[in-house]
């Protein structure tokens, strides 16, 4: 404003300039200010970036992104949809595989949340709206899916109980979650409370039936399944179970889809190389 004022006077005050320059000096000038005020601006603009990303560091800073106490763990941000394909893969894999395989556990909570939050915004819409029942059906969809996926792994513990129990230890871990855990120790306890009142009772005092030639029931990890291939594989050791030396190598490449037997290729559905179809 400053600017502008001394120009309107000096302009009117010099009786030696033309209107024409008197008209480009003013605008000359003009300019100039409005010049400044866009300086003044992006200054002003510049200040409050740097304020903010100042703010935006010191949260950062705060939360501890990079404590050493969280390891190498990295939190990976997946879509709803991301989350459901995952879910239905190791559905998929965990019907098809003879053994248990690592828990999904965590896929499992956060699609269980992803419903909560569906279900909260289907009671928000009007009564009638069709949206209400694509989203039920949808709902429901998942729901038998997770259903199903825990209901396998159960199925596979009655199955093979006794196996499971024992599979426990600093080399071979076990792959069950706690809850599965606490149902393998109670249906154990419960089938020995069974067979100790229908039969153990009745035979000889001090059988130890640890010590028998009896060999408790194993997932058969010799089976054929279809696989589909999603990571390229060379050399792939296949052995002979009859042991007539027919062992051989084989590559397997993206895309195809083979019969094989499933203690060649179970490292290879943990790894997310395969999956069982």
């Amino acid at each position: 404003m400053n600017v502008k004022r001394t120009t309107i006077i000096q302009s009117s005050t010099s009786p030696l300039l033309s209107k024409r320059a008197q008209r480009n000096r003013d605008t000359t000038i003009i300019y100039s200010g409005k010049t400044k005020k866009e300086k003044r601006k992006k200054e002003k603009s510049s200040i409050f970036y740097k304020r903010f990303f100042c703010f935006v560091n010191r949260i950062m800073d705060s939360m501890d992104l990079f404590d050493e106490s969280h390891g190498n763990e990295e939190d990976e941000e997946l879509t709803a949809e991301e989350v459901l394909q995952k879910l239905e893969e190791a559905w998929t894999n965990e019907k098809n595989a003879p053994e248990i395989l690592e828990p999904k556990m965590e896929i499992v909570e956060c699609m269980l949340e992803q419903v909560a939050t569906m279900e909260q915004n289907l009671e928000s819409l009007p009564k009638g709206d069709m949206r209400i029942y694509v989203h039920q059906m949808e709902l429901s969809r998942i729901k038998f899916v997770i259903n199903s996926y825990l209901r396998t792994r159960l199925d596979k513990i009655q199955n093979n109980f006794f196996f499971y129990s024992q599979v426990s230890n600093a080399d071979n871990p076990s792959k069950l979650s706690n809850e599965e855990k606490n149902f393998l120790e109670a249906y154990q306890a419960c089938v020995g409370d069974h067979f100790q009142s229908l039969c153990l009772r009745h035979l000889q005092v001090g059988l130890d039936l640890n010590k028998t030639s009896m060999k408790a029931p194993s997932p058969n990890l010799q089976a054929a399944v279809f696989i589909n291939v999603l990571q390229d594989v060379k050399g792939l050791e296949i052995r002979d179970s009859a042991g007539s030396g027919r062992d051989e190598t084989i590559d397997l490449d993206v895309g195809e889809q083979r019969l094989i037997q499933y203690s060649a290729i179970s490292h290879l559905v943990e790894s997310g190389a395969v999956k069982l179809t």
